[in-house]
């Protein structure tokens, strides 16, 4: 494919009408349009715990309890005392959207109920 404006002016763009297309009668090889993907397996799910750590750092559990007991101390003039532990369980508790039927039998989870009585949350 060439075109007639390679040879003239270098700020003029080519237009359709510029370039000079010359097609070649030959036979036709067809691609190979099969979906031949195959993937290579997979990994077995994992604990929840290790997806939790891969967005909740330990730095930044740490930084959530520290932050926070900073606002509680200024707001209320007193010591919070939250730990690490306490806030990865409390955003246990938000991720599995449990927190209104924590005392209900037919829903409770042992290992959010039992990690944090309602009135600490």
């Amino acid at each position: 494919c060439t075109s007639s404006a390679d040879n003239k002016d270098p700020k003029r763009t080519a237009t359709s009408a510029d370039i000079l297309v010359k097609w070649v009668k030959g036979s036709f090889s067809a691609a190979n349009t099969n979906c031949d993907y195959n993937p290579q397996g997979g990994s077995l799910p994992q604990e929840s715990m290790v997806y939790f750590s891969k967005y909740f750092t330990p730095y930044l559990i740490e930084d959530f309890a520290r932050f926070t007991n900073i606002y509680y101390l200024q707001s209320n003039g007193v010591e919070l005392g939250t730990t690490p532990e306490e806030i990865k369980v409390f955003l246990g508790m938000l991720i599995t959207r449990v927190l209104k039927k924590i005392g209900e039998k037919s829903t409770r989870i042992p290992t959010i109920a039992d990690s944090m009585s309602a009135k600490r949350f």
